[in-house]
């Protein structure tokens, strides 16, 4: 049984305030943690053995004290108030060249082929291994929201605020398909299996499933009432779970979506999950502000990183609840991924320009320094390296094990 003895309970009309109790029931259920958020100067690791460098410290837990170890790789330190241990590493590479102002999307595969937009109206293949241009991909009328390769790592998909979806080849940079359909600015995608089928997600509050090898739009699999949607996550479940009834026919164009549910994040502070066959809504959970990103992790898991720092993590077999919340920054979270190798995790990046790991249990946050302030629009990872994207136009590489040599 869970007693609140305060005045909120009753309202002014006497009346038992029952929203009140249930969210009081919610955060005692709910495991919330708030880090000390500290900030390194952006060039530590070029300074000189007896040159001094900032570390600064904003006190959203007070009275903490820790121990630090310095080295060229990794700066470290223990917060003994938090029991959580704090490592910053530096880039391994930092790619200048590639554009000439914000990197606001990026994807690198695993074979170090990067694609990248920038708000210089570029869009362009680069090898991340020999820091050359491959080639530039022209076509979008304005700035291009999200590219990023298909499972093949031969094909790119790219779609932005002019409202068009484009398919590209890697190889050559030539763009045989041109999708349209959005009234709105195209936010996000996600690549239904090895891509025959994909979804977009944007301004216009729709979600909508297309035919790449038809070159055609299938349908709306959701529509929040022109509520912006900022991001989606796909992923594959079990036969066992409930991914609901479609009321309709299964379009033939539909390959690879029988299993998959799609999580939509809203600029309403609402995250929907929908199963993409059924185009029925599963669930529908609230954040306290616009949801920016959402990534799935492990097998019944998500994150979600929202415009007033807080991250939150969910079981979807117990979505009454998030299983934590938790905040370090409370600069809005722009960008998260799941890591899986070598260490379980997720990245998340804020528009101050920190980048932090976190472990799965919260003994250890790797920050990923070098932006000196600016924001970071995205983070992705290729299995080895993680890479950051820019306000400052620089892409940077990381490499975690750094963080414990």
């Amino acid at each position: 049984m869970f007693v609140f003895m305060c005045n909120k309970i009753v309202d002014s009309f006497g009346f038992i305030n029952f929203r009140f109790i249930y969210d009081k029931f919610i955060q005692t259920m709910t495991q919330n943690i708030i880090f000390p958020n500290y900030h390194l100067q952006s060039d530590w690791q070029d300074a000189s053995i007896n040159e001094k460098i900032w570390l600064q410290s904003t006190n959203i837990i007070k009275d903490h004290h820790h121990d630090d170890n310095v080295n060229k790789t990794c700066l470290a330190i223990h917060d003994s108030k938090s029991n959580v241990t704090h490592r910053f590493i530096p880039p391994v590479r930092i790619f200048k060249s590639i554009h000439q102002k914000s990197i606001i999307a990026l994807d690198v595969a695993p074979t170090g082929i990067a694609v990248s937009s920038s708000t210089d109206g570029t869009m362009k293949i680069w090898d991340t291994c020999k820091n050359i241009q491959k080639c530039e991909l022209k076509g979008h009328y304005s700035d291009v929201n999200r590219c990023r390769f298909f499972p093949s790592n031969e094909v790119i998909l790219s779609a932005g605020s002019d409202m068009l979806i484009k398919i590209w080849s890697a190889i050559d940079g030539s763009c045989p398909v041109t999708l349209k359909g959005h009234t709105g600015s195209i936010n996000d995608l996600a690549i239904v299996d090895r891509g025959r089928n994909i979804i977009s997600v944007g301004r216009d509050g729709m979600a909508k499933l297309w035919s790449c090898a038809k070159q055609l739009f299938i349908e709306n699999l959701f529509d929040t009432g022109n509520i912006a949607i900022n991001a989606c996550a796909i992923k594959s479940f079990p036969d066992s779970f409930n991914l609901g009834q479609r009321q309709d026919t299964t379009n033939d164009d539909c390959v690879g979506t029988t299993d998959k549910m799609i999580l939509l994040a809203t600029e309403s502070g609402f995250i929907h999950g929908v199963g993409v066959n059924s185009k029925q809504p599963l669930f529908k959970v609230e954040c306290t502000s616009p949801v920016n990103c959402i990534s799935f992790y492990g097998e019944f898991d998500f994150f979600a990183g929202t415009h007033d720092g807080n991250i939150y993590q969910y079981d979807i077999r117990n979505i009454n609840q998030p299983k934590i919340k938790w905040m370090i920054s409370k600069s809005p979270v722009l960008s998260m991924i799941s890591v899986r190798r070598p260490f379980n995790g997720i990245v998340a990046s804020h528009q101050d320009g920190s980048v932090d790991f976190h472990y799965d249990n919260h003994s250890q946050i790797v920050h990923l320094t070098g932006s000196d302030c600016d924001p970071i629009y995205q983070v992705v990872y290729d299995d080895k390296f993680i890479y950051t994207s820019c306000r400052d136009g620089k892409v940077r590489k990381y490499f975690l094990n750094n963080a414990f040599e």
